[in-house]
């Protein structure tokens, strides 16, 4: 008996373990907590048809944001002197220079200019599986960065008199403010408040001087351009307990230089950029290839001339819009005009866009006269207003040839 009530005993106590025990979770049935996912979302004016404004938000900008290889926002590098105080744009107005030449180092406003303007959004995507309803500004420690080729303008330090200012690495510099608005040249968010967003530094949103509307978060920044070249922006958010994510776009700044061949008695040779241009008259040239001899025993007898007609200017415009028309032969106040039948000449290079050359054949009436005459041949006038000129010489002289009648 007291055997059967130990196993009583016993069976009792399993029940009741039994009873009291959490069941085992059955895998996968748990509900997952929703976790919001940020969208960060750059916007440049990336097909180049909206100038200085504010870029749309057509699909065609979206698009070519993301085509392989294209040049994105193409604009010019801030190397000018926009405010003609002798100080390049990019090194002026960001409080660079200090003491006597402080007023020098002001904004550019003066000279006008702008920098290039780059939207930023920062939302949260509700329609992606497993995200949450929660809006953007709900999130809390959101954090923004950029990723560029950046050139820092607190690392400058200013040429010592009439020294040259020095060669710039990075491409880009990313402000809160335009152009020609003094900036600080602090970073943005350092203590006293600055305009430069540093490449690869977080900022929490709020030092971005970002507003919500409502719905997500929107701030304008300014792209300054420093060297040429094909470059990218990319921007990341992030935030607690939240997906991050990043966008990119490309810019292309680029830079005008005057230039000249590098040696001066070979105009094919490389080109070197000058702060010096030479005055230049770039006439066309006539070169001669065939001239016919009169016949002497007729006395109104001809000349016939062949040639071919080169352009500077002609080499450099596509078209025909500025190939030499015609040219024209004198003699004893008689004109003589034919037309100048344009083709292609070889040598294409940097100083010869679309090499040109026109050619030409005119009969020039000669009246045999004892002397010397001289036709004279000209072009009509290239763009630049000038023309080409040549010129072939006739002798007549009577010889008495012995034994003759």
């Amino acid at each position: 008996m007291k055997h059967i009530v130990s196993k009583l005993l016993v069976f009792l106590c399993c029940m009741t373990a039994l009873i009291g025990a959490e069941p085992d979770p059955t895998p996968g049935s748990e509900e997952e907590v929703p976790v919001p996912v940020l969208v960060a979302n750059i916007i440049i004016d990336s097909n180049n048809d909206n100038s200085f404004f504010r870029p749309g938000e057509a699909n065609l900008t979206e698009d070519v944001e993301t085509e392989e290889d294209a040049p994105g926002k193409i604009f010019m590098d801030n190397s000018g002197d926009s405010d003609g105080d002798g100080i390049a744009d990019f090194f002026d107005g960001f409080d660079l220079i200090t003491g006597e030449e402080e007023d020098l180092d002001k904004s550019v406003s003066e000279g006008g200019g702008q920098f290039i303007p780059v939207l930023v959004k920062i939302g949260v995507d509700k329609t992606q599986e497993g995200g949450s309803n929660k809006n953007v500004n709900e999130i809390e420690n959101v954090l923004v960065s950029f990723s560029y080729s950046s050139n820092n303008p607190n690392d400058i330090t200013p040429p010592a008199e009439a020294e040259p200012y020095p060669e710039l690495s990075g491409s880009l510099r990313l402000w809160t403010k335009d152009k020609a608005i003094d900036r600080n040249k602090a970073v943005a968010g350092s203590e006293g408040g600055g305009d430069f967003i540093d490449s690869a530094t977080s900022f929490p949103i709020e030092d971005l001087g970002f507003s919500f509307n409502g719905k997500e978060y929107l701030q304008t920044f300014y792209v300054e351009g420093i060297t040429p070249g094909l470059v990218s922006i990319s921007v990341s958010v992030s935030g607690d307990n939240a997906r991050s994510s990043s966008d990119s776009c490309a810019l292309s700044p680029i830079r005008l230089e005057w230039v000249v061949p590098s040696d001066p008695t070979d105009p094919d040779s490389a080109p070197v950029a000058t702060s010096v241009l030479p005055v230049s008259t770039p006439r066309p040239i006539i070169v001669l290839t065939e001239v016919t001899k009169p016949d002497a025993n007729k006395e109104k007898t001809k000349v016939t001339i062949s040639g071919e007609i080169y352009d500077a200017i002609a080499d450099n415009v596509s078209g025909t819009e500025a190939n030499i028309e015609s040219i024209t032969a004198t003699i004893d106040g008689q004109d003589t005009k034919v037309a100048v039948i344009a083709g292609e000449d070889e040598g294409e290079g940097f100083w010869r866009q679309y090499p040109y050359k026109g050619t030409f054949t005119m009969t020039v009436p000669v009246t045999r006269e004892e002397g010397t005459k001289v036709i004279l041949l000209e072009t009509t006038e290239n763009k630049a207003g000038f023309t080409g000129t040549a010129s072939v010489t006739v002798t007549f002289a009577q010889k008495i040839i012995p034994g003759g009648r």
